[in-house]
């Protein structure tokens, strides 16, 4: 299948997904909500693993670091180390199914590559395993020989400033390869939470947002009851009326949709006067 950008999932998405579906259109859909904005202890988190990662990358001294940049870019030039055989690439990025994942370290050993997931977390986590496999997939589905999976987190044992070794290598390759044959249902489980975002993948031709999809899906994702569509309401009573007093179809169109538009024009009004 043909690379799709915006791509729908990352490996951050599909995590969210395994975790939780609500969570995962609610991290498309709404990303800006309070309930997902992260707290202090949480940025502190994210900084924490950003700086573990800078210093997991001088371990492999010499690794070519794809740069950040347009997704495309980044597809093709992380194509291009693979291509030359580049022993060790940093943030290589991959996209295939409609997943777009990049591989924090991807060293290649002979024929074949290991992939490496960094952590700072001092030990496995549960949803490493997904987090690795999604990776894992997609590099398989590119034609890239991934045949070792560890995770890199941080040693417990290490005592500053040089009792030890910073890192641990930990060979997830079994757990991975047992979880993987789940993947494919997994993403297309996920995508079906974004209608328009299954056919994109699937490979209609769609207009508009990516993830735009109807109202009325759009309150069936949202769960919403068909007494909250209230606006269909009034507008049909319109079209009814004119109708009944003899006017044309096309006429009882148009009034309706004028009635829609205003009952729209009037809820942005109230939210923009909530802001």
């Amino acid at each position: 299948m043909r690379d799709i950008f915006p791509a729908p999932l990352t490996k951050s998405r599909f995590v969210k997904g395994w975790q939780c579906h609500k969570l995962l259109w609610w991290t498309v859909r709404e990303p800006q909500a309070p309930e997902l904005t992260p707290t202090k202890v949480l940025k502190d988190r994210f900084d924490q693993g950003r700086h573990v990662t800078e210093l997991a990358r001088e371990r492999f001294p010499g690794a070519m670091l794809i740069p950040y940049g347009a997704d495309e870019s980044r597809v093709e030039a992380t194509r291009f180390a693979i291509d030359f055989g580049t022993p060790a690439i940093l943030e290589g990025v991959f996209s295939a199914d409609g997943v777009l994942v990049a591989v924090d370290i991807l060293l290649k050993e002979r024929d074949a590559y290991t992939l490496i997931e960094v952590k700072s977390s001092s030990h496995l986590k549960d949803d490493h395993i997904p987090d690795a496999a999604i990776q894992t997939h997609v590099l398989r589905r590119c034609k890239v020989d991934v045949r070792k999976v560890e995770i890199l987190h941080l040693n417990r044992e290490f005592r500053y400033p040089d009792r030890g070794d910073l890192f641990v290598r930990e060979d997830v390759t079994a757990p991975v390869e047992a979880f993987l044959p789940q993947v494919p249902g997994l993403i297309a489980g996920q995508l079906a939470a974004f209608p328009s975002v299954a056919r994109r993948v699937a490979g209609a031709q769609l207009t508009g947002s990516l993830y735009g999809v109807g109202p009325l899906a759009f309150r069936r994702e949202r769960g919403l009851r068909p007494l909250q569509a209230w606006p269909a309401l009034p507008t049909l009573a319109v079209a009814g009326a004119l109708v009944a007093t003899g006017a044309t179809t096309r006429e009882a169109v148009v009034a309706a949709c004028a009635v829609l538009l205003g009952l729209g024009l009037l809820r942005l009004a109230r939210l923009s006067d909530r802001q």
